[in-house]
């Protein structure tokens, strides 16, 4: 499994980036003087409690929250570092976040600036395994640990979730973690 949509939704509202002098950690590129891709920014919202609701309180010092914005196409990706998130999408573009699995026994990849960890790969060698899309309001955990991309279904403006990420704990462990907070 790669993801799972937690059973409640969340109206998250306001929010306040920040690091406004630092925009955070960037995947992307300028383009005609604009940026294109995937920016996290540190964030702090009212609803904040609520969002770290979603995990027991034990395991919270082991989860960071960030807004990710996303203005374009996303290829397959795997993320620096981070292992497992739980993304509450405030406003999704109609997007498909795809998951993939290889073609071949080592699907060519490559790192573009600011990725450690993670990887881009090569298209051609991955195939389409399972897709969703998500509504606003809606919170979905992720497994980013394996590949996946976001394909607009028309015109991307922007692309927004708060993400709560770990380093910390695996796909599996964190959907744990819900079930005990009865949100899965």
């Amino acid at each position: 499994m790669y993801f799972i949509k937690l059973k409640n939704e969340f109206t998250l509202g306001e929010f306040k980036v920040t690091n406004e002098r630092n925009t955070g950690v960037g995947y992307g590129e300028e383009q005609l003087g604009k940026y294109r891709g995937i920016q996290y920014t540190n964030v702090k919202i009212p609803t904040m409690n609520d969002v770290y609701k979603v995990i027991p309180q034990r395991f919270k010092k082991h989860f960071g929250l960030n807004l990710m914005r996303i203005n374009t196409v996303v290829p397959p990706h795997t993320d620096s570092y981070i292992k497992t998130c739980i993304n509450f999408y405030t406003k999704t573009e109609n997007c498909t976040t795809w998951f993939h699995e290889p073609l071949v026994d080592n699907p060519r990849k490559y790192q573009i600036p600011n990725q450690n960890s993670g990887y881009m790969f090569i298209e051609a060698d991955l195939k389409k395994a399972d897709s969703f899309v998500a509504k606003p309001g809606e919170a979905w955990v992720l497994d980013v640990t394996k590949p996946h991309s976001v394909t607009p279904q028309s015109t991307i403006t922007e692309r927004r979730a708060f993400t709560l990420a770990t380093t910390a704990f695996t796909f599996d462990e964190v959907c744990d973690m819900m079930r005990e907070t009865g949100n899965l």
